[in-house]
């Protein structure tokens, strides 16, 4: 059984909507709650799911990055997962 990560040569292409649902529920969180930790509309995480819409790319490094716990300094500016565009910090 493959990972559910496409891979071109030792790039890695994409995530697979069944597979991003196993990271999900591995990492013990809900669609809402993956949605408030990513700054995101819960729709949207639905509809990767679904495969109603591509995952992007980056949120590879996402997963990566929320699994190792990695968390922005006080005060620095984290680019929102579901738009690319910058937001400030959480109170």
């Amino acid at each position: 059984m493959g990972t559910g990560i496409a891979r071109t040569g030792a790039i890695l292409t994409r995530v697979d909507p069944a597979s991003f649902k196993d990271w999900r529920t591995r990492v013990g969180l809900t669609q809402q709650g993956l949605a408030d930790a990513w700054r995101m509309n819960v729709r949207t995480i639905k509809g990767w799911e679904a495969g109603r819409s591509a995952i992007p790319f980056h949120v590879l490094y996402a997963m990566a990055a929320y699994e190792a716990k990695l968390k922005p300094p006080k005060g620095v500016t984290v680019i929102a997962v579901e738009t690319g565009y910058e937001t400030g910090p959480r109170e």
